[in-house]
């Protein structure tokens, strides 16, 4: 089977900012998306997401921490069925930094479980202030 023959019987819907937040729902897994001086870096990470805000744990002294404050991130979350290639697709953008307040992480902490899969010790919390959804259905 070729790819167009696959994406005959395709249907790409967008999808609406509301619908968006109810998929990626309050916890899940997905990607962090940052950029170093001369690359792109995509990190897994589980994240909580709360009111317009996406809560991710990055190493304090580590890059993605580093990089990711005052910058523009973006989370990405995928939900596809393999058996007919159906599903969907949402990236989240905006401003991300580091989460400072004394009672903001103590709540966060109270969540006990968003990590990335990126090497050392994850103790700082950043927050993904979205600012711009986007995201696509795909259906046979």
């Amino acid at each position: 089977m070729t790819t167009s023959d696959v994406n005959n019987d395709r249907t790409f819907a967008k999808l609406d900012t509301d619908e968006c937040w109810r998929l990626v729902g309050v916890h899940g897994v997905g990607r962090i998306v940052f950029t170093g001086d001369t690359y792109t870096r995509v990190v897994p990470t589980i994240y909580d997401a709360v009111g317009g805000t996406a809560y991710f744990r990055a190493p304090v002294f580590g890059e993605l921490a580093r990089r990711a404050d005052g910058n523009c991130v973006s989370l990405n979350v995928d939900n596809l069925e393999h058996s007919d290639l159906t599903g969907w697709s949402v990236q989240m953008s905006g401003t991300a930094h580091r989460v400072q307040d004394a009672a903001t992480v103590a709540w966060l902490w109270s969540f006990g479980r968003p990590q990335t899969w990126y090497p050392g010790r994850q103790t700082q919390w950043i927050a993904l202030e979205v600012d711009q959804v986007r995201g696509q259905r795909v259906r046979d």
